[in-house]
């Protein structure tokens, strides 16, 4: 395993069969929102997600309990783009596309957990944290631009990030991104202390640039 730091942000990198994967990890999940704000974090990913042009490489976006994560696999240059595509989408989201997404999510459906693990952390924790994971809350639909807003300024920082790469093209990697302000910070490094423990892939904070600067 390779570590360096661009600009702040942890830089993971290893060789590893197949083509290379780049990934954009955010330590932000489920258990990060509110009763009131439940799926705020899914709904921030799709919003992100939508403004990125059709591509005929492997690439997707998930959320879960406690972590968001953004990849891409394929060629060096097309992993890049993708990753600084994402970068720059958080950076500027389409707060006008919210009402659409909400609709298209409340169809999706889905868990951040298995049910059973759902009402187990339910019970341990409240509808507090881990605990949201068995709720719906008041709909995707009750989410407005203040609290998609305030989500990314809070949890979607370079503090609150880790980027990797299955390959040598992280070497040339440059990463710059906005700083959102203190608030979060302490917070944030809890988060990304956990992410790297559980091994994520990266984690980088949102609005502004992942380039690859010569590899």
């Amino acid at each position: 395993m390779n570590e360096t730091e661009v600009d702040g942000v942890p830089v993971l990198w290893a060789e590893a069969p197949g083509p290379l994967t780049g990934t954009l990890v955010f330590g932000v999940g489920a258990r990060d929102e509110t009763f009131r704000t439940i799926g705020v974090t899914h709904l921030v990913e799709h919003l992100a997600m939508s403004t990125l042009p059709r591509v005929h490489y492997e690439h997707n976006a998930a959320v879960d309990l406690d972590k968001t994560e953004f990849y891409a696999a394929g060629k060096p240059e097309h992993v890049v783009s993708f990753l600084a595509a994402v970068c720059e989408a958080l950076g500027d989201l389409p707060l006008d596309r919210i009402e659409k997404e909400a609709g298209v999510l409340a169809a999706e459906g889905g868990h951040v957990a298995h049910p059973t693990a759902a009402v187990l952390l339910n019970r341990r924790f409240g509808a507090n944290g881990a605990g949201l994971a068995l709720w719906e809350g008041p709909g995707y639909d009750r989410l407005t631009a203040e609290h998609v807003t305030e989500h990314v300024r809070k949890f979607f920082t370079k503090a609150n990030a880790v980027v990797t790469f299955t390959g040598a093209a992280a070497g040339g990697a440059d990463v710059a991104l906005a700083r959102r302000g203190a608030a979060g910070t302490r917070h944030a490094i809890g988060h990304r202390r956990r992410a790297r423990e559980l091994g994520c892939g990266a984690v980088a904070g949102g609005g502004a640039r992942v380039a690859r600067a010569g590899a």
